[in-house]
């Protein structure tokens, strides 16, 4: 009995110190997030645009951009944009649905990021564009 005393007690330890673990700086945007907006053009022309305040779907975007370093190419433009709002401040991310270009490029708090636009976050975007 005293054992799994012991083990019980690790287990909620670790829990607790997991759940307290620091967000990432996307983690954190995303979490924050008052409201997303994406627009994907077409030359000059806004193809679409789509824009949520819902809290719900502003956090699936953590499934639709990689928490990584993604791997960038010069060949790239990335010409369509993500926007995270807060109440205090807006995150522009450019990205591009070609393949091979599938990431988003943004600043935060001083610091350059390259993520991955995820294939389940492509298909998202996608899904919006035949609703357009």
């Amino acid at each position: 009995m005293f054992i799994m005393k012991k083990y019980f007690l690790l287990i909620v330890a670790l829990l607790l110190c997991y759940s307290c673990a620091e967000k990432t700086p996307l983690q954190r945007l995303i979490h924050d997030a008052d409201v997303v907006k994406v627009f994907v053009y077409s030359g000059n022309a806004v193809a679409m645009h789509y824009e949520s305040n819902d809290v719900g779907t502003i956090q699936h975007w953590k499934n639709f951009i990689a928490d990584d370093t993604a791997k960038t190419s010069g060949d790239c433009i990335q010409g369509d944009k993500i926007i995270f709002k807060t109440s205090e401040d807006s995150t522009v991310m450019k990205f591009s649905l070609k393949e091979g270009c599938r990431y988003v490029t943004y600043q935060l708090n001083g610091m350059s990021y390259n993520k991955s636009l995820t294939e389940e976050g492509r298909m998202f975007i996608d899904s919006l564009m035949r609703v357009q």
